[in-house]
């Protein structure tokens, strides 16, 4: 791989990593309402059901999905869905963390499993597979290396958004500036989605 290539793609990878898009919002809001331990398996979730997304979509199913119109609006709407229910349960949560909660953090698998139906991360996969299609690898080098790459970046970007959320959450411990903080973050969830339904 020419340095220029990677110099290219390591700006591109970081960027779309530590951006605010569904996973860093929703793993900050963790921060703040259960705390930087409790979010653990949520983090671990992103940063490994993540490039196992990139690495189908680079074998393949990123082309199958292109293809087929009625794959790509179920993914796009019913992805879409979810984070709309996430942000409505997020902006009625009013609980401060060491209280009992009315949505609790995502487990290791809910996290995994959200990254199929996260509008951002098929975004991201599909543009960098077509972006840098060829870095001069084998293609399963290539796959392999852009996964963990931009799978390594999701998963510092994850833990610095959760622990600007734990930061903060001494300073939101009064209900009704957690409502607000809560309610702000559901609102980012919401507009995150904006550039996918436009798209």
């Amino acid at each position: 791989m020419s340095p220029s290539i990677f110099l290219s793609l390591l700006p591109f990878a970081a960027v779309m990593s530590i951006t605010p898009g569904p996973n860093n919002l929703m793993v900050a809001a963790s921060g703040v309402n259960f705390g930087f331990k409790r979010t653990i398996p949520h983090m671990i979730g992103v940063a490994v059901g993540f490039p196992v997304l990139l690495m189908a979509v680079g074998f393949g199913l990123g082309a199958v999905i292109l293809s087929h119109p009625l794959l790509q609006m179920a993914l796009k709407y019913g992805g879409c869905a979810y984070l709309l229910y996430t942000a409505f349960k997020l902006a009625t949560a009013t609980a401060v963390k060491d209280l009992d909660a009315p949505l609790k953090p995502l487990s290791f698998f809910e996290a995994a499993a959200f990254q199929w139906i996260n509008p951002k991360a098929w975004v991201m996969g599909i543009s960098m597979m077509a972006i840098f299609n060829n870095l001069g690898l084998d293609r399963t080098m290539q796959i392999a290396f852009m996964s963990g790459l931009l799978g390594g970046m999701g998963g510092i970007a994850v833990m610095i958004w959760t622990a600007f959320g734990a930061l903060i959450a001494e300073r939101l411990k009064v209900p009704r500036t957690l409502r607000l903080f809560n309610v702000t973050m559901a609102v980012l969830l919401v507009a995150s989605l904006v550039p996918v339904v436009l798209h």
